[in-house]
């Protein structure tokens, strides 16, 4: 029998096949992956409102936030809070809460499945830092009602692709440097961010600073404050009816038809036909923007 933990997940496999290793602890064979079963997917678009009650599950559920920001409940009483790259993970039996931000309602994507060999496992979180996990529920999602012969191969496939991008991401040894980055963008998103400081506030020179961040994430740094201004400024224009020139200021662009050349790049779109599909409607009052994000 071969079992093992990393992070808290934990996976067993008795057909003695061959283990991935991370940080030298075997966690799961061949076999695990390719037992885990798709069950089901869907996608919460973006409400105020949304709110699941607390709830055990007798399926595994993988959760990819989008955009917004959530807070989660655990069974041992912890709150975790999900935003825009988290992906977390929900073992069968374990039971969880999850509210969306009234002023940065949730989207996400989410997936069902049984995996035999994941036993034991407490909730998880990782960041999902290539965007990898993302794109591949987008898939799944958008092919959920396809009746194609080859859409049962093809949904397995993305889901072992998904769970075992999950565990290698657990295991990133630079997550806490793009943990403390992303904080630092974050909290000055309205301001010239430079190498810098990013730099420093790591402890690094710009140069290991950079190759260490581009390493664990697939992305420079500025690559990194380009997507999260975006994904600021599609939340602001989805939730408000805040004008376009004041979301660009509060996200940090020059003007607005900087905001309208990287929102475009993103979501194929501008942001004024995203707001007409996808607007709440709300005016977002000054004294709430000052605390966003």
């Amino acid at each position: 029998m071969i079992f093992g933990k990393a992070y808290g997940v934990s996976l067993r496999s008795d057909k003695g096949l061959t283990c991935f290793f991370l940080s030298g602890i075997a966690v799961y064979s061949e076999q695990d992956i390719a037992e885990a079963s798709f069950l089901g997917c869907g996608h919460v678009t973006p409400d105020p409102r949304w709110h699941m009650p607390k709830a055990v599950h007798a399926m595994h559920e993988l959760v990819a936030v989008v955009a917004g920001r959530m807070t989660v409940g655990d069974s041992q009483g912890r709150l975790w809070t999900a935003e825009p790259g988290s992906v977390l993970l929900y073992p069968a039996g374990a039971a969880h809460e999850e509210r969306s931000d009234p002023d940065r309602p949730l989207e996400s994507y989410y997936l069902s499945f049984t995996c035999p060999g994941l036993v034991d496992a407490p909730l998880r979180m990782t960041a999902d830092s290539r965007g990898s996990i993302e794109r591949m529920c987008a898939w799944l999602d958008t092919d959920r009602l396809t009746s194609h012969p080859a859409m049962p191969t093809q949904r397995q496939a993305l889901l072992q692709a998904i769970l075992s991008e999950f565990l290698v991401l657990l295991d990133v040894p630079d997550m806490p440097i793009v943990a403390r980055t992303r904080r630092h963008i974050r909290a000055h998103i309205a301001e010239p961010i430079r190498l810098n400081e990013l730099a420093e506030l790591n402890s690094l020179s710009k140069y290991h600073f950079l190759r260490r961040y581009r390493a664990a994430t697939g992305r420079t740094p500025g690559e990194e404050i380009r997507l999260m201004r975006t994904e600021i400024a599609r939340d602001w224009i989805a939730g408000t009816n805040t004008p376009l020139k004041a979301v660009a200021e509060r996200a940090g662009f020059a003007d607005v038809y900087t905001l309208s050349r990287a929102f475009r790049r993103r979501f194929a779109m501008p942001p004024a036909r995203y707001r007409r599909l996808h607007g709440e409607g709300k005016v977002l009052p000054e004294s709430k923007a000052e605390r966003l994000p």
